[in-house]
């Protein structure tokens, strides 16, 4: 049977992202995020648990998290469980396990209107929206007036 190995994790980052290359060229980034779960044990007290994950984003994509992510920035990150295992200086084996990201949505701080706004210390400056037009356009929309006839139901 096939399996499917998918990891959605929501939280905020735990150090700054920290960016390096393969010998070959190849950029990736290594940052960590803490997802945060809370629940009522059964004597009704409420609890909170953290969790630490390991994420690896290759390419183009580490490199725009190493340049626009700072520690305690809010992510999304879409990705795939996988497994490492080394050999230490001393001879030990280790094994880490790892979320390689497919795709990391930067999300806005809490209390802020959007990604970037605000005034904390790691929030970066949105580039503002163009200013309206003064003017209005009127101009009907086709099948807008509700007497489209044309629809099969």
């Amino acid at each position: 049977m096939q399996g499917i190995n998918l990891v959605l994790l929501m939280g905020n980052l735990t150090r700054d992202p920290e960016l390096r290359y393969t010998n070959n060229g190849m950029a990736y980034c290594k940052m960590g995020v803490a997802v945060s779960r809370s629940f009522t044990n059964k004597d009704g007290e409420k609890k909170e648990e953290v969790y630490f994950a390991n994420i690896i984003v290759w390419g183009r994509q580490g490199e725009n998290c190493a340049t626009y992510l700072k520690k305690g920035a809010p992510v999304f990150v879409q990705g795939r469980l996988s497994q490492r295992n080394y050999e230490t200086p001393e001879g030990e084996k280790r094994t880490v396990h790892e979320i390689v990201a497919l795709n990391v949505q930067f999300l806005p701080r809490p209390g802020s209107a959007g990604a970037g706004t605000g005034t904390g210390p790691n929030q970066r400056d949105e580039v503002p929206a163009p200013p309206l037009p003064d003017e209005t356009i009127d101009e009907p929309i086709p099948g807008a007036d509700g007497m489209d006839d044309d629809i099969p139901f």
